[in-house]
């Protein structure tokens, strides 16, 4: 298990779609050696868990797409 990544993001509204997303503000090949898809399983506010994966959508930086039961939990 690596050393948890610990960082604050507002969760944004994709402007076209209904859709919900973080920001990932770190480098991923940096952290994890891979610049594509990346596997993920986060905490949100330290109790609601969550499986996903890092993604680079037409973007400067990885994305998090979000579930809908999850942007609404959150």
């Amino acid at each position: 298990m690596t050393e948890p990544i610990i960082f604050s993001a507002e969760i944004q509204q994709h402007q076209d779609i209904n859709a919900a997303f973080v920001n990932f503000p770190f480098d991923t090949f940096e952290l994890f050696g891979k610049k594509g898809q990346i596997k993920v399983k986060l905490l949100f506010d330290d109790k609601i868990g969550y499986g996903g994966s890092l993604t680079k959508m037409k973007s400067d930086s990885h994305i998090l797409g979000l579930t809908k039961l999850l942007s609404l939990r959150c």
